[in-house]
Order: C-alpha cells, then sequence, then structure tokens
C-alpha cells in the first residue's frame, strides 16, 4: 500500500462535468473540510474546478463547481493526477 503523503489539508477533485478520462485535479482544502456531494469552496491548484459561481478573469465560471474524490493523497495517486496541480502541490510541499 501506497505511503500518505500529506495531512488531510489537500483533496483530489473533480469538476461536475467530469468523466472516466478525466483526471483529477488537487485542491487546498478550507476549514469546512471535504465536500465528497459536492459544493466545494475552493479551486482547484491549477483553476480547472472552480466553486459554483465563482468568477475567473470577470467571468462568471461556466461549470457547475465540483466535488472531492475520497481517495487518500498518495504518490501513486498523485503521479496520475492534472500535471498542472501536481507540479503546484509539488512546490507548495518543497516550500
Amino acid at each position: 500500500m501506497s505511503e500518505v503523503i500529506t495531512r488531510k489539508t489537500y483533496s483530489f477533485c473533480e469538476p461536475s462535468f467530469a468523466g472516466s478520462l478525466v483526471r483529477w485535479c488537487i485542491r487546498e482544502l478550507s476549514v469546512q473540510g471535504p465536500k465528497y456531494t459536492g459544493g466545494i469552496d475552493t479551486p482547484s491548484l491549477c483553476g480547472r474546478v472552480q466553486p459554483f459561481g465563482a468568477k475567473v478573469s470577470g467571468k462568471k465560471n461556466p461549470g457547475v463547481g465540483g466535488w472531492d474524490v475520497r481517495v487518500e493523497m498518495t504518490a501513486l495517486h498523485v503521479a496520475h493526477a492534472c500535471p498542472e496541480c501536481v507540479r503546484a502541490y509539488q512546490a507548495m510541499l518543497k516550500s
């Protein structure tokens, strides 16, 4: 079994329009914790998954938010996440 690589301050998430071939993103959890049934309240590290109604570059988010995925943050799972999120996540772990 892969070792969990971080405290529970980050979670895998996916947009509400995710399909079986969409890579998970990574987001920093707020004090509210994970949102497994929807209603994420912080964006993914790459910015692709946004909270419902979030404004991005002055426009309303065309999506409808997203939810967290109930999977531990292991090196194996992180390796298969969104490349932009992985780069940002690894940079945060080093700082």
